[in-house]
């Protein structure tokens, strides 16, 4: 026991994200405009651009771009907290935790960069576009509103890129105005209301593109740079996007190959912090049961930790508009607690300890907003159920795989991208065999008795993280 708390410790100590594979360092994408640019990274060449770069994580991270003609520019990159591998990486353990966050800042490696690194050089005072002065971002032509949002961002951090001397209108501030004139991600209007658009936002220009063509290894999206005076585009060019950029396009690459309804794969991984209200029917009588916890820190912690699961959930819509919406979800979930019976004298002073495992998959119909989503849903599931109960010494163990549902009913909102809080009400429901063949070592009078129906429901919050169905999940979760 000793050798394995001391192992625990080394580990700890060390630091989660920082001793995983490639959790020091990170390759990223370096491409430049021009391209054929030296990248410097530490005083050393290490590739020409475009590039596949390995360097240290960090929060002060700097590359240097060289051109023969176009100059040179240091770049610092952007980095994010790696929430997914530093964080909850080092939180299994709890106790450990602080040791290990510690650690992985100290040495970096909690740090993601983002990716890809793009760099524009000067082009020795050659003019690098049309001159104007104010530029909206046009809801890019897309298959979903959610894909349009997503390469519309993007398409914001090219034109700050391409055009740095213009005055861009953010376009979550200008999306508003787009969806009055009937500009969204599938249509566009007429000339003449693209002229009272132009007027409402005070745009001279507007940059407009349009999802081409994808595949499992990059986004195209065609972009044109257009004004209020001429139907003509003043410039055009085409951005090649990776599919990490835009996750909706993963995800609505395999909505389209598997049917508009169907989601079949899950796409967050949640925690719920919930109690759970046990109960037994007997007889046609309700017995109501408790979760019961040890004392001390592990009964904290297990008191308010109601399971572990798997779902999908979709992201709220940017839009001020309200949406049913009625899809199949896939679900899975573990669960456990001691639970005990007072009200049943006979057995009130006894504890069973319960284990419940569930994956299933079902319909779900839910009203979609920018506030949130609010659903329901009944997902019929398989489960397997165990219950362990010490009686005289003696330990008994007796399980049993049924097909039953799961009814919840929540409210959903995505913080960010990536960070997802559930509101929910749920009622499982389990086999009364089990429970009927349990009492048969516990207390054969209550044995005799008509187990009609066993139930749990629980009320809490869940905390999610939601990562793309397109890319690997356990590699998003570990953040590597």
């Amino acid at each position: 026991m000793g050798l394995r708390l001391l192992g625990l410790l080394v580990i700890f100590l060390s630091g989660c994200a920082t001793l995983t594979h490639n959790g020091r360092n990170q390759v990223v994408v370096v491409d430049s405009k021009p391209s054929g640019a030296e990248v410097v990274y530490q005083g050393k060449v290490v590739g020409t651009t475009p590039a596949l770069v390995e360097v240290e994580r960090g929060k002060k991270v700097e590359l240097e771009i060289r051109h023969s003609e176009a100059g040179t520019k240091t770049v610092r990159l952007k980095s994010e907290y790696r929430w997914g591998r530093s964080f909850a990486g080092n939180l299994i353990l709890f106790g450990l935790a602080p040791i290990g966050w510690f650690v992985d800042l100290i040495k970096g490696s909690s740090w993601e960069l983002k990716d890809p690194v793009r760099v524009r050089l000067s082009d020795n005072g050659k003019r690098q576009g049309p001159e104007f002065t104010r530029l909206a971002i046009a809801p890019p032509q897309s298959a979903d509103e959610f894909l349009t949002d997503e390469v519309a961002r993007v398409m914001e951090k090219e034109a700050r890129d391409r055009y740095p001397n213009v005055e861009l209108i953010p376009y979550k501030k200008s999306l508003e105005t787009f969806l009055e004139w009937e500009y969204d991600f599938d249509s566009r209007p007429s000339w003449s209301y693209r002229t009272r658009l132009f007027k409402e936002l005070a745009a001279d220009h507007f940059l407009e593109s349009e999802v081409i063509s994808g595949r499992a290894t990059h986004v195209d999206v065609k972009a044109k740079l257009t004004s209020f005076t001429s139907e003509k585009p003043r410039q055009d060019f085409a951005v090649t996007l990776n599919p990490e950029e835009v996750p909706a396009y993963s995800e609505r690459r395999w909505t389209r190959k598997l049917g508009g309804f169907f989601r079949w794969i899950p796409n967050t991984v949640t925690v719920d912090l919930a109690g759970s209200s046990p109960s037994l029917k007997v007889n046609d009588v309700d017995v109501p049961g408790r979760s019961r916890f040890e004392e001390g820190f592990w009964g904290d912690v297990f008191r308010y930790l109601g399971a572990l699961g798997l779902s999908h959930m979709e992201k709220q819509s940017e839009r001020d508009i309200w949406q049913y919406q009625f899809q199949f979800v896939p679900t899975a979930s573990v669960s456990w607690t001691n639970i005990t019976y007072p009200d049943i004298a006979v057995i009130a002073n006894e504890e069973f300890e319960r284990l419940y495992v569930a994956a299933g998959y079902g319909p779900q119909f839910g009203l979609k907003s920018m506030y949130g989503h609010t659903y329901i849903q009944i997902i019929p599931v398989a489960a397997y159920s165990a219950i362990k109960y010490e009686n005289g010494g003696k330990v008994y163990e007796f399980g049993r795989g049924d097909l039953s549902a799961i009814t919840e009913i929540g409210y959903t909102y995505f913080f960010s991208d990536r960070f997802v809080g559930r509101f929910f009400i749920r009622r499982v429901n389990e086999d009364a065999s089990l429970w009927k063949k349990t009492m048969e070592k516990a207390s054969p009078v209550i044995a005799q008795q008509e187990f009609v129906e066993v139930g749990y429901n629980y009320v809490g919050f869940s905390f999610g993280y939601h990562f793309s169905v397109g890319r690997n999940p356990v590699r998003q979760i570990v953040g590597e």
